[in-house]
């Protein structure tokens, strides 16, 4: 009986210890109302609020960072169009200077036909006239065509009219350059040739193809006056050459 009362006694002790412990253990209401699940709710959203501010932060970095890339696009694309722009504008100018250098040289080598002098000649009562056509230019004349004529003026003025008719004489196939000569005769009367009382004019035309192609003309126009009865001197109209 002893035993048994014993035996229900530390079964109660035992009972009463575990409610003890199992109530101390167990949160009260304002445990449960400030320190155990309103905390954890409020970590929660204090996390969300960051992983927001996270976000709208690098949205904003990726529109700015978007705005920064057009701006060095713009950026980019002028400095690309002030780069064609230049680079035309030197090709341009490349090719102008380039076509002024084939001028220029041009200019330099090709032939130059001009009259050196015309001569009256005597010859067994026989009046004539030597031209005497000379190439100053570098490289030959080709294909020369002479038209000329011969004309007693009496007129110190003489209209243009007068020079307009020409004959055409054999032309001369090459003229090589450095100061090559041909020599174009003439025939003229004794009353034309010897009148002194008259101005004697030779005029005329030479057409010619320099080296390159180009077609160039020779325009001359000499005469004597009644005074000089032997020297023909250029016109003061009526001589030019291209």
């Amino acid at each position: 009986m002893k035993r048994s009362l014993l035996a229900i006694t530390i079964v109660a002790i035992v009972a009463v210890c575990g409610s003890g412990a199992a109530a101390s253990a167990a949160p009260s209401q304002g445990q449960r109302l400030h320190g155990g699940e309103i905390p954890k709710a409020e970590g929660k959203e204090d996390a969300i609020l960051t992983d927001q501010r996270s976000a709208t932060t690098a949205a904003w970095a990726t529109f700015y960072l978007g705005v920064f890339q057009a701006l060095l696009g713009i950026v980019g694309a002028v400095v690309v169009y002030r780069t064609l722009v230049e680079t035309r504008r030197t090709a341009v100018a490349a090719d102008r200077s380039a076509k002024h250098a084939v001028i220029s040289t041009e200019r330099q080598l090709r032939a130059y036909v001009t009259i050196d002098r015309v001569d009256l000649t005597v010859e067994r009562q026989q009046f004539g006239i030597k031209i005497h056509v000379r190439n100053g230019g570098a490289t030959p004349a080709h294909d020369l065509g002479v038209l000329a004529n011969i004309r007693v003026i009496h007129s110190d003025d003489p209209s243009e009219e007068m020079f307009e008719q020409m004959v055409e004489y054999p032309s001369v196939s090459v003229l090589g350059g450095q100061s090559s000569e041909a020599i174009i005769e003439m025939a003229a009367n004794a009353s034309t040739a010897n009148n002194p009382e008259a101005c004697l004019y030779v005029f005329g035309r030479i057409k010619y193809l320099d080296a390159f192609g180009g077609q160039q003309v020779t325009n001359f126009r000499f005469m004597r006056m009644p005074i000089n009865t032997g020297r023909m001197i250029p016109s003061r109209q009526g001589n030019c050459a291209s």
